[in-house]
């Protein structure tokens, strides 16, 4: 298996997946479902790995977007600042890691929303204005039941959904 920052053999047929183990899954659903049906947001560190197949980004670490970090709640959209976050984006960032953004849906929509996409967008561009470099990142939505659904954003902007796996 390769390991390279910058997954510079990647190609857009490949597929990706999305690899976390369960009590971080269950961490995040205390933060992202805290019982106000209101969408939370959590971010996180992946490693990656590449095979000549697949793209993997392994969750290492998740940090949720705190009360104070919220510009607004509601229960199909939060707006945060990244200010909130910015030390463990910083470390991030300096460990060569993807960065990747956690939200809730409360209502349970499976898709990602137009809302979704501007704030990915948004997101990415500030991590490659702060820090200098175009990379990968990862999205991910939590449903309700625990489900995850994520994508992948290459560094030209471009989505990919990605497999979830689930470690024990």
């Amino acid at each position: 298996m390769l390991r390279h920052p910058q997954l510079a053999h990647f190609r857009a047929g490949m597929n990706h997946a999305l690899q976390i183990q369960s009590r971080l899954l269950e961490e995040l659903y205390t933060w992202l479902y805290p019982g106000d049906a209101k969408e939370s947001v959590a971010v996180g560190s992946c490693s990656h790995e590449q095979t000549c197949e697949q793209n993997i980004f392994v969750v290492r670490q998740v940090v949720p977007v705190t009360t104070d970090g919220y510009i607004s709640r509601q229960e199909n959209i939060a707006l945060w600042s990244t200010a909130d976050v910015a030390d463990f984006i910083t470390m991030t960032a300096g460990r060569d890691q993807t960065p990747i953004a956690f939200h809730s849906h409360p209502s349970g929509q499976t898709v990602f929303s137009r809302e979704d996409d501007v704030a990915d967008l948004t997101f990415h561009g500030e991590l490659a204005r702060r820090y200098l470099r175009r990379q990968f990142f990862a999205s991910a939505i939590m449903l309700p039941d625990r489900t995850l659904i994520a994508r992948v954003v290459d560094p030209v902007q471009t989505f990919y959904q990605a497999e979830i796996r689930i470690d024990e």
